[in-house]
């Protein structure tokens, strides 16, 4: 199975059967085919998906578009937990300096007040 589909390609008609695109072909083709962001998103998937192994025996493309919807609202949740996590770190760490400048503050205030005292 090969790939012109997924970018508005269609084969040369003087070949029979299915026709497989190089490693070059495809890149050539990607480059002159206008995609939506959409589409890039899409062909991105599928590339790395066929990266990944995803493609089962690795010789053929794997078409994402059932299971998209699913993966991309899996990922934007697993993303939106990691931000959630980075966030509450941040709070933690904003609230650590915040007392720490307190009891900074309280420390220095404490000895101009015994400065004050002596000098009097």
């Amino acid at each position: 199975m090969s790939c012109p589909h997924l970018l508005g390609h269609q084969p040369p008609q003087s070949q029979p059967g299915p026709s497989r695109l190089t490693p070059g072909e495809l890149i050539a083709a990607v480059k002159k085919t206008p995609l939506d962001d959409s589409e890039a998103q899409r062909l991105i998937d599928v590339i790395l998906n066929k990266q990944g192994g995803g493609g089962g025996d690795g010789g053929d493309w794997v078409d994402t578009s059932k299971g998209s919807h699913t993966n991309e609202v899996k990922n934007l949740q697993r993303q939106l937990e990691e931000k959630k996590v980075l966030l509450e770190e941040e709070a933690a760490r904003t609230k650590s300096i915040t007392d720490r400048m307190n009891l900074l503050r309280q420390e220095l205030n404490q000895a101009k007040s015994q400065v004050s005292i002596v000098s009097c």
